[in-house]
């Protein structure tokens, strides 16, 4: 994931989490997972069932 004309930490912040959750609505239905940062480059995501998979930030247009 590519993040430019972020000015300050808040603002990269912003756009990565704007990011990542555009990209939730778009591949999974609404309120059926949740999703948490995982060290520094992926997020976990979590299902209503508990199952989990961790995915790349590179892998989030």
């Amino acid at each position: 994931m590519t993040i430019r004309n972020a000015k300050t930490i808040k603002g990269y912040k912003e756009i990565r989490n704007n990011k990542i959750n555009n990209w939730i609505k778009n591949n999974f239905f609404d309120g059926c997972v949740t999703w948490e940062l995982c060290k520094y480059n992926s997020i976990k995501i979590t299902d209503k069932t508990g199952d989990n998979m961790v995915i790349s930030l590179d892998e989030i247009a």
